[in-house]
């Protein structure tokens, strides 16, 4: 698939010169031409997995998709549900009073209660996550090969700069990404699930993060 595309973009250049970037280019490739194990890693990192067309796809529709939540007011008041619960649990250890326990177990079964509410909108992001996963951290390992060249070459160094938006680097926002479908698949572990959305609402938190990725991308 890769190479598929690397052809399709050498020719576009080679139909649509652009007369003022080919001593540029020329200049870049002296540069390279030298850096072999540079372009061998590089390669290599590459060829490790393989980038299906069906895997990007998903994944541009995913960028396209509405968020989840439409205002974070609407996130951040449902921090309060395990924030209680929490407390309750807090205040039964110092006190022992049963009925702190007793609203700790009902706010654990109200955070169930809302994670489960979101169980369609976690699952259509469950079956992104496990076909994307592994192409994401291709390239976030790509990136961070390149990111980390001292290129002399000014033509290089203009698309490097393009890996950074401000202080963020595009390898640090890839794996960030990665990370964020990785923990989203925890919620098939029964056990886990139910302890880390019945305490924290984890998978609502993660839902949350991913539709700040998308803004940010």
């Amino acid at each position: 698939m890769q190479y598929g595309l690397w052809k399709k973009a050498l020719a576009t250049d080679l139909l649509n010169p652009d007369a003022a970037a080919i001593a540029a280019r020329q200049d870049a490739i002296r540069e390279l031409k030298d850096q072999l194990d540079y372009r061998q890693h590089l390669q290599a990192h590459g060829a490790l997995l393989d980038t299906k067309e069906k895997e990007m796809q998903q994944l541009n529709q995913w960028l396209k998709s509405d968020d989840t939540f439409n205002s974070p007011v609407h996130y951040k008041l449902m921090l309060l549900f395990p924030l209680a619960s929490l407390s309750c649990l807090a205040y039964y250890v110092i006190t022992e009073k049963e009925q702190a326990l007793n609203l700790f177990y009902f706010g654990f079964a109200l955070n169930l209660f809302v994670a489960f509410s979101f169980g369609r909108k976690i699952a259509s992001q469950l079956s992104l996550s496990t076909s994307v996963t592994s192409v994401l951290q291709q390239f976030a390992g790509q990136f961070r090969q390149m990111e980390q060249m001292n290129f002399q070459s000014p033509y290089l160094q203009q698309l490097q700069q393009r890996l950074r938006v401000g202080d963020v680097l595009a390898s640090r926002s890839i794996s960030k990404l990665s990370s964020l479908f990785n923990y989203l698949e925890t919620i098939v572990n029964l056990v886990v699930s139910i302890l880390l959305n019945g305490l924290f609402l984890f998978h609502v938190h993660i839902l949350y993060r991913l539709d700040l990725w998308k803004k940010r991308k």
